[in-house]
């Protein structure tokens, strides 16, 4: 009798001692994605420095181009985060929506930059007057940028609540 009690025991304690490994793959899975975004915007040879190289240069195409691919990093990231497998996970559909709606987010803000660089361009005209509405237009394009800054703030919160959230849920530290 004491040895099915100690089995039992045992048994129960293996069970709640346990982690859910598709939580803790899903969580993993994800927070991969922020190494990935790190190396597009501030990676050495990552998009981002490509941009700015581009733009130093005064090469605005190769800036656009360069935007281009930081939009279709971000694109990659979100379609990989979409794809997670989350059923039979604790508030991971909750997870993945906080981290697709942040990555979404900061795409967008960096997206923006299409505007700016035709803008920087348009700022080099021959045409003083061009050039100067070009460079008003500049300071529109940087408050735009500041208040979708403090979006991509907000979003970058409610990802990190989220994954605090998620941890706790699923008791993973």
């Amino acid at each position: 009798m004491k040895q099915k009690i100690f089995i039992i025991i045992f048994l129960l304690t293996g069970f709640t001692s346990c982690k859910p490994e598709k939580a803790i793959e899903l969580r993993a899975d994800i927070v991969k994605q922020e190494r990935v975004a790190f190396n597009i915007l501030v990676g050495k040879g990552g998009a981002e420095e490509e941009k700015l190289n581009c733009l130093i240069n005064k090469d605005f195409k190769g800036a656009q181009a360069a935007v281009d691919k930081i939009e279709k990093g971000f694109n990659n990231i979100v379609k990989t985060i979409e794809a997670l497998p989350a059923e039979g996970v604790k508030q991971g559909d909750e997870l993945k929506k906080a981290a697709v709606d942040y990555y979404t987010a900061l795409r967008d803000l960096k997206t923006m930059e299409r505007k700016e660089i035709v803008q920087r361009e348009a700022a080099y005209d021959k045409d003083k007057e061009k050039a100067s509405i070009a460079l008003n237009r500049l300071l529109e394009l940087n408050k735009e940028q500041l208040t979708m800054s403090g979006k991509v703030s907000e979003k970058d919160t409610v990802f990190h609540n989220t994954l605090q959230q998620f941890n706790e849920i699923n008791k993973l530290r």
